[in-house]
């Protein structure tokens, strides 16, 4: 599937897009966000403030089915005002990059109705040594956005966890590694912290192609005790 910007869009034509993909697709969990202060022309302090209005006038379009819902969860909440205002006007949060231990603290900042479905990061591969270094070749990039690192400071992480894709207590809180087992105590670590959904993204090694993508899918679902 092919993804486009969506921040270009007006919020009726974003609306009306939000209801076709939720009318043919149910199962599909559709979520707003915006883009890291160094992906757009936006500063993170504009765009906090932006972004009540933007929730009510999604609110507000005339293209949505009654009775109106809140707006879709957002995957930009991660700090604690956008937590509160996903809380308040959206349908909860999904937090990308983060731990079991921010997990907590985000149901704490929404409350106990809020969907929480924080994103966790899998490495299956029990070699510890090759799994951080797949960890770290992934996390470069993000380690590099200052909305991301400075929620893992708030998080008590330091500079010196950020230099060379990451520190070892940095990839480990981040990224489950080993097989399926392992991947399933860390999911009920999240579940356990107040997650409602844990989102499970597989990080292939360099080298690694589609299929292997699709591979290990299959092997986590079949070792998972998902429910549909």
């Amino acid at each position: 599937m092919r993804w486009s910007p969506r921040w270009c869009r007006g919020h009726v034509r974003r609306r009306a897009s939000t209801r076709t993909w939720t009318r043919f697709f149910p199962r599909i969990l559709l979520s707003a966000a915006g883009a890291a202060p160094s992906c757009s022309r936006a500063t993170a302090p504009r765009r906090s403030v932006r972004w009540p209005s933007r929730l009510s006038a999604a609110a507000s379009s005339p293209w949505t089915p009654a009775p109106r819902p809140k707006a879709a969860p957002s995957s930009t909440a991660m700090g604690p005002k956008m937590l509160r205002l996903a809380g308040d006007r959206a349908a909860g949060a999904i937090p990308y990059l983060v731990t079991p231990e921010f997990t907590a603290q985000a149901r704490e900042t929404l409350g106990a109705q809020p969907f929480l479905g924080p994103e966790m990061k899998v490495v299956l591969d029990t070699d510890q040594a090759r799994a951080r270094a797949t960890a770290r070749d992934y996390l470069t990039l993000y380690l590099s956005l200052p909305n991301y690192t400075n929620n893992l400071t708030r998080a008590g992480y330091t500079e010196d966890d950020f230099k060379g894709g990451g520190s070892d207590r940095l990839v480990d809180a981040l990224f489950a590694f080993g097989d399926a087992e392992r991947v399933r105590f860390r999911i009920e670590e999240f579940q356990k912290a107040g997650a409602d959904h844990v989102a499970v993204q597989v990080v292939l090694s360099e080298g690694q192609d589609h299929s292997e993508l699709l591979r290990q899918y299959r092997e986590l679902a079949q070792a998972l005790p998902l429910r549909s």
